[in-house]
């Protein structure tokens, strides 16, 4: 949830890289929504179970050990 805060508040600020592609952006977007929605599930499956609670975060923890995708740029045509 931290990373979305400081993703929001970049772009909200324009404080992103320039020439970053907006498909990326929204690329980025999406999955840090998407990894704070995983965390927030793990916290209430763990009001339930424990277990199902580290399973959860692992799962989310571990999709994060995979080669991050590259940010793509867009060259500035003049």
């Amino acid at each position: 949830t931290a990373w979305l805060a400081l993703w929001t508040y970049g772009r909200w600020r324009d404080l992103l890289a320039d020439g970053l592609d907006p498909a990326y952006v929204r690329f980025a977007t999406w999955q840090y929504i998407g990894s704070s929605g995983v965390y927030t599930l793990a916290i209430v499956a763990s009001l339930i179970s424990p277990w199902a609670g580290i399973a959860v975060a692992a799962s989310i923890t571990g999709a994060y050990l995979l080669p991050p995708r590259e940010p793509k740029y867009i060259e500035h045509q003049h």
